[in-house]
């Protein structure tokens, strides 16, 4: 749906200020990545406290916007509030 969006942004990083990144956990990601497009993005699960870390450095002018399962939206709001960034949380049903 935001396909455009971030092929832009991927880009474009406007100016190092904005950073994507998408991880997909499903056992068929091999064929996902093949019809992919130019979205990048990588299997398995990521190191959130790694991700994360460094954007202590920016305080409340740094986002964590989660969207998926209950546990890591929980996981990334854990971290946002040790980092000491804001956090916004989105739920999407299909």
């Amino acid at each position: 749906m935001f396909k455009e969006t971030f092929e832009k942004v991927g880009r474009d990083s406007l100016h190092t200020r904005f950073k994507f990144s998408f991880y997909v956990t499903s056992e068929d990601a091999s064929r996902q990545r093949r019809g992919a497009g130019s979205v990048p993005f990588q299997t398995g699960r990521p190191n959130l406290l790694r991700e994360l870390v460094g954007l202590s450095a920016y305080g409340m002018h740094a986002l964590i916007s989660a969207s998926g399962p209950p546990d890591l939206r929980e996981t990334c709001h854990r971290l946002a509030i040790k980092c000491g960034v804001d956090y916004s949380d989105e739920a999407f049903q299909m």
